[in-house]
């Protein structure tokens, strides 16, 4: 026998609602046999009354100290899951990745150029997103990934976020019917700095041009022949290469320098973009575009 509510609590936060109902009722009426069908009791992924999306997740009895044979019974509930709500969350993973950026570069104590690969740790970052979502976005992922951010998104500039794939996530109950879904987004976020750019991922360290000859060598620097070209005293330059800007009449070819740059062909870039909020259906950041 069902005495009635003894009483109901609600909370809500960043996630979702969450309730409690309190009940009392016999103790029969749970031990040995739990029959909610048939006493009208709560019943698991039952909606709370008058709100759909939140669902019952559990139920705890106790036979009560001062009443024996009486049931307290406690059904919580909770949206945190339920394909009703929609929120994100945001998870950043920190570390660091090898790269060479270092030809072009000089040793501060000979004051020759650097020509060697030096692997060199920078910052990586790496963001995963979870979305609830019913339907697992496959055309959405396929469209956005290995692409980067059009615009400014979750306070990213442009160009400085790759999505890397996703996965998707579903709780069904015992009879089939879909309660929950999960999918996750991958990203990477371009870390290296520079003061006078924003890096992207469009971007790579070029290092400085090789002049070469009329036959194709690669011209070095020397200091055996004064009657030939190329001959130099300079102790920072002999036995190292002329880049093409330290060539006569190539002054200001700017191939000489190394530098950040971004391969191009046929007027397109290694990654293309798109606006990630559309595509992906998730939500703008305060200063988004």
């Amino acid at each position: 026998m069902i005495y009635g509510e003894k009483n109901r609590s609600m909370r809500r936060d960043g996630k979702g609602i969450a309730g409690s109902i309190f009940i009392r009722c016999d103790w029969s009426d749970v031990d040995p046999l739990y029959d909610p069908n048939n006493l009208g009791l709560p019943v698991y992924n039952e909606p709370w009354p008058g709100i759909p999306n939140l669902r019952c997740i559990g139920v705890n009895t106790d036979e009560s100290d001062r009443a024996p044979g009486v049931c307290e019974l406690v059904a919580e509930y909770s949206t945190d899951g339920d394909l009703g709500e929609e929120f994100f969350s945001i998870e950043l993973e920190y570390g660091v990745e090898r790269v060479d950026i270092t030809k072009g570069y000089a040793w501060e104590t000979a004051g020759t150029p650097v020509t060697s690969d030096i692997s060199t740790d920078v910052p990586v970052t790496q963001m995963t997103i979870t979305s609830k979502v019913e339907i697992a976005p496959d055309s959405a992922i396929r469209q956005a990934i290995n692409k980067l951010n059009d615009r400014i998104f979750l306070g990213y500039p442009a160009g400085t976020l790759r999505f890397d794939g996703g996965s998707t996530n579903k709780t069904y109950d015992d009879s089939g019917v879909l309660l929950s879904a999960n999918t996750v987004y991958r990203f990477t976020i371009k870390s290296e700095q520079d003061d006078s750019i924003v890096l992207t991922w469009n971007h790579e360290w070029r290092p400085p041009l090789q002049a070469r000859d009329i036959d194709g060598n690669e011209i070095i620097w020397q200091n055996i022949d004064n009657a030939q070209s190329y001959y130099t005293t300079d102790q920072s330059k002999i036995a190292t290469p002329v880049w093409i800007n330290q060539v006569t009449g190539q002054e200001s070819n700017v191939a000489g320098v190394g530098g950040w740059d971004k391969p191009i062909i046929n007027g397109k870039y290694r990654y293309d973009s798109c606006d990630f909020a559309t595509v992906l259906n998730l939500t703008k950041a305060i200063g988004d575009e």
